[in-house]
């Protein structure tokens, strides 16, 4: 007969981050986003009516929370 021996607790792989300095980060990452387009600074005269457009904004929170998770993950080598 085979005993199993208990597997150990997965350590978590990272701290609990609180959602609203997450949002400041993004929003942080995406307002660097916007300056540094000229389409986008051609496109929408302002970063709020940017992120006001329901698929611009929403295309730009992913892409700012995308490289944020990226620089997370380059950041222990």
């Amino acid at each position: 007969m085979r005993f199993l021996t208990p597997s150990p607790q997965q350590i978590p792989l990272a701290l609990p981050v609180d959602p609203t300095l997450q949002e400041d980060l993004m929003l942080k990452k995406a307002r660097e986003l916007y300056r540094r387009s000229r389409f986008l600074s051609v496109r929408y005269p302002s970063f709020n009516r940017l992120m006001d457009d329901p698929i611009a904004g929403r295309c730009m929170r992913m892409s700012a929370t995308h490289l944020l998770h990226l620089g997370d993950r380059t950041q222990g080598r």
